[in-house]
């Protein structure tokens, strides 16, 4: 039926159609809209779960599906060097710790493996007789944290909120009572202030940042592993997109560091610290425009450069990133599903 512009405001043409449209006068808007409307629910319904499989399957296993007690084979624990007056560090047996003598007693963060806990007691003896009264674990993950049950009765835990969380499934520190922050906490006084950093999910849901002040010494925990591509354990609560606004804020925050302590790697300059977010950051971005443009992981990692400052980084996980950005990176009708959830509860 062929009807011209002008014929459509007139009165027979309207019944005409109408004639032509089965039930016409029970159609009703409403209900057009809310049929169109649960199509789309069921669009972003389907896309969520697919980016859900898809998350799983790029995800590398949580350090703690191997054993959380014991763990995969590590170097052994490494000799006692200073850092700084009071300060000092013990590489291997799992991650870097970092031991801090006080006044009244030793503040140790991250604990390793258990099995090479004793042995981490041994390296502190060596250097001081007061007893571990305070850990900070950085993170949850076992290797950083399962040292915690070897630790003397009556030590005081400090932890993120989320950490403390994530701990409650490995049965040996669910045992252990934690003494939680959320944003920032500073510990102790004078000489031997320490300030503790959230600055949201990174490698897990509850990175710290641990900054010895006096010192301007910084434990970076698994947020700053080395010069290496980042890891993202979405299971403990980490962001891949996260990650890089986190490094940003730390970055711009906090003051008066020159060395940091990676969770793994050497000891680094806060210059490193620095260009390690702006590493994050330049992955993310890629990524992201990549996935916007529609090219698949592949073709964003070839098409993927650094600048030279960048040459001794290690980029074997490179797809691993790229990946965990890819399965963040919603489509533009992502942003209607919160509405049409209102919508269909009224």
């Amino acid at each position: 039926m062929n009807i011209k512009p002008d014929q459509l405001e007139s009165p027979g043409v309207l019944r005409n159609i109408k004639t032509t449209i089965p039930n016409a006068d029970g159609l009703r808007l409403p209900e057009v809209f809310k049929f169109v409307a649960r199509l789309m629910l069921l669009s972003t319904v389907f896309y969520y779960v697919t980016a859900e499989c898809a998350a799983r399957l790029s995800q590398q296993p949580e350090p703690a599906t191997q054993n959380a007690t014991i763990g995969p084979p590590v170097s052994p624990v490494g000799d006692i060097t200073q850092l700084a007056h009071n300060l000092y560090l013990v590489p291997g047996g799992g991650c870097n710790t970092v031991v801090f003598v006080m006044e009244r007693g030793v503040l140790v963060v991250d604990t390793k493996y258990a099995p090479h806990a004793p042995v981490l007691l041994d390296r502190i003896r060596e250097v001081t007789d007061k007893p571990v009264t305070h850990v900070i674990n950085t993170h949850s993950h076992p290797d950083h944290t399962m040292g915690n049950i070897a630790m003397p009765s009556g030590t005081e835990f400090i932890v993120h909120s989320r950490t403390a969380e994530n701990m409650t499934r490995n049965e040996a520190l669910a045992q252990i009572p934690v003494q939680t922050f959320r944003d920032r906490l500073t510990l102790f006084s004078g000489a031997e202030v320490v300030d503790l950093y959230h600055f949201g999910p990174a490698h897990t849901g509850g990175d710290i940042l641990v900054v010895f002040r006096a010192a301007g010494v910084m434990h970076a925990g698994d947020i700053f592993k080395g010069k290496r591509v980042p890891v993202i354990v979405t299971q403990g609560g980490g962001g891949a997109i996260a990650y890089g606004e986190t490094m940003s804020r730390a970055v711009a925050e906090i003051q008066n560091v020159t060395h940091v302590v990676t969770g793994h790697g050497p000891v680094s300059t806060w210059q490193d610290f620095t260009d390690y977010g702006e590493f994050v950051n330049r992955i993310i971005a890629h990524a992201r425009t990549s996935k916007t443009a529609g090219k698949d992981v592949a073709q964003a990692m070839r098409e993927f450069s650094l600048p030279p400052k960048y040459r001794s980084y290690d980029l074997k996980d490179l797809a691993y990133a790229f990946k965990s950005v890819y399965v963040e990176v919603r489509p533009w009708w992502h942003f209607w599903y919160s509405p049409l959830q209102a919508f269909f509860r009224r």
